[in-house]
């Protein structure tokens, strides 16, 4: 009995007043997974996600809406180890009180992710199966971090890019029983300085989630469940000091459904805050939602 993989993820997340819970160096943050049978994955992912803002400084409210799409493939270079890259784009909009509202479109920071599989051990005999796979990747600084809008700076969580590199570790695991999958991962990441001298702060994404496969017809699958996903971030810095208002703690239940085809996927995530702490408590993130088409080869 094979262990049929399929995408899952983390929407680790983050920045400055616009919205700790988002940030456009972090965006989707997904690891991509292939059915066991194939080798090559290309594909389309959509991600929104909205945030209400209270900003102490000028006594305002705002409302952030961002939105990605990135453009993602995945290929086995070796019998345990596969390469993944994306390249994500940004459609972000930000409207105050009493201000002109701010709209980013661009190119984001693009992302390389070694996957190298540890354990695949199946047990038929017994309907079981595990699985543990794991990631070392870098997100490049190539996306344009200082973009002007209003006579003045967007926000460093509205920008396309971040300016700097980060290093992300992940790990999945998954336990399955006849057609139930226990599902575990974990993502730690680290983002060094750009050259204004700012950071995001250091963040780990935990997610568990309990899935059934229904089986259609042959090649045809359809994943149901839901779970829990816990992330935390440090605060952000600038010149080596930490900055008000920015740094999170959130807990979100999620849904999640997945049809997979002989030769393509898709997959819908949905996820509800169940307690947050983001900002210092200034931003309250009402739901996020991605959307992912993959083809395989």
């Amino acid at each position: 009995m094979k262990i049929i993989l399929f995408l899952l993820g983390f929407l680790i997340i983050g920045d400055v007043l616009a919205c700790d819970a988002c940030g456009s160096s972090l965006n989707m943050n997904m690891m991509t997974w292939n059915p066991a049978y194939k080798k090559t994955t290309l594909g389309v992912r959509y991600q929104h996600s909205s945030f209400d803002t209270y900003h102490p400084d000028d006594i305002a409210y705002s409302r952030e809406s961002l939105n990605f799409m990135e453009f993602f493939g995945r290929v086995q270079i070796l019998q345990k180890l596969s390469l993944s890259m994306a390249i994500p784009m940004v459609y972000h909009r930000q409207t105050k009180d009493f201000k002109e509202p701010i709209s980013v479109l661009g190119v984001s920071d693009i992302r390389i992710q070694g996957l190298f599989q540890v354990l695949d051990l199946d047990k038929p005999e017994k309907n079981t199966a595990h699985m543990l796979q794991v990631g070392l990747g870098l997100k490049l600084p190539n996306a344009d971090y200082q973009r002007i809008q209003n006579e003045s700076f967007v926000s460093q969580a509205l920008q396309p890019g971040t300016g700097a590199w980060d290093i992300q570790a992940s790990a999945m695991y998954v336990w399955q029983i006849k057609s139930w999958r226990l599902v575990n991962q974990a993502m730690y990441q680290y983002s060094f300085e750009n050259p204004d001298e700012f950071a995001f702060g250091s963040r780990i994404s935990l997610q568990s989630v309990i899935l059934r496969e229904f089986r259609i017809k042959k090649n045809h699958n359809l994943l149901l469940g839901g779970g829990l996903n816990f992330d935390m971030a440090q605060p952000n810095k600038r010149y080596g000091n930490d900055m008000a208002y920015t740094g999170h703690q959130n807990l979100s239940a999620m849904l999640q459904t997945s049809y997979f085809f002989n030769k393509f996927a898709l997959s819908g995530l949905f996820f509800r805050p169940i307690y947050q702490h983001t900002n210092q408590g200034v931003t309250e993130n009402t739901w996020n939602a991605n959307f992912t088409f993959q083809i395989f080869i």
